[in-house]
């Protein structure tokens, strides 16, 4: 599920540094669940690292999951950030 690094920054970055928002993954355009199962606490681990080895400063993220009957959908909840604008550092 989490591939494209440099994409999951900019959009984190962008995000932070205006309202906020949310970051779905699992979810198709037209609003389906994309049907990959994926290890939750695994991935929240990496977006953690990303987000740790490759902000200034911390993006503020917080995940939150939705379970369907077979699949799931990760959300991550991104504040904005208020003062020193946030940058991905590391691509």
């Amino acid at each position: 599920m989490f591939r494209d690094s440099s994409e999951i920054l900019e959009q984190l970055s962008a995000f932070s540094n205006r309202d906020g928002g949310h970051l779905l993954f699992g979810l198709q355009d037209d609003g389906s669940v994309d049907g990959e199962t994926f290890d939750a606490d695994e991935e929240i681990e990496q977006i953690g690292h990303l987000i740790r080895d490759s902000t200034s400063p911390l993006t503020d993220v917080s995940p939150r999951l939705f379970y369907g009957e077979i699949d799931m959908v990760m959300d991550l909840i991104i504040r904005r950030r208020r003062g020193i604008s946030v940058a991905a550092v590391q691509w």
